[in-house]
């Protein structure tokens, strides 16, 4: 598969997974990015690459509620056949592995962020690694350090209640 195909199929899954939580969040995406991947022999490009893209959520989710996304994404995964692991009461977030080898993660960081990450399996090397070009993503603001303001900033009747 080639890197534009995997850049596409990253966004389906993450378009889907979206829309299994209702009320909609809304949310940003990060770039995607190519990682060239090395023979672990001769630390060289061995022909494969993985591709890369996280969706951040800017919906505010109350503590509340936070179960019942998560909840949510879980059937959804389930539903379409993924492999759901990592699953812990303790520390909110799993994994998915989609049929075709494609992965997920949904996760809850500090302050409340939640974001999904989305992978390739191995694609075919385009000969680079990094941002993949038209793929920069959403314009992400900035805090007063020049660091990516991740965390939520909008406020929802239900979600954030």
């Amino acid at each position: 598969m080639e890197a534009r195909h995997a850049a596409q199929r990253l966004d389906e899954l993450l378009d889907d997974t979206l829309t299994a939580i209702d009320p909609g969040l809304k949310w940003r995406d990060g770039s995607t990015e190519v990682l060239q991947r090395n023979d672990a022999v001769l630390n060289e490009p061995n022909g494969e690459a993985t591709v890369s893209k996280t969706r951040y959520v800017r919906t505010k989710v109350s503590e509340d509620k936070l179960d019942r996304l998560l909840k949510a994404v879980e059937h959804r995964w389930k539903e379409s056949g993924y492999k759901v692991t990592g699953i812990s009461p303790g520390e909110p977030g799993f994994v998915g592995r989609a049929p075709d080898g494609f992965s997920l993660r949904c996760a809850v960081g500090g302050a409340g962020n939640v974001y999904f990450d989305a992978a390739s399996s191995g694609v075919e090397d385009p000969g680079y690694s990094g941002t993949m070009p038209g793929e920069k993503g959403d314009r992400i603001p900035a805090d007063p350090d020049g660091y990516p303001l991740l965390k939520p900033d909008i406020t929802d009747p239900y979600w954030s209640g």
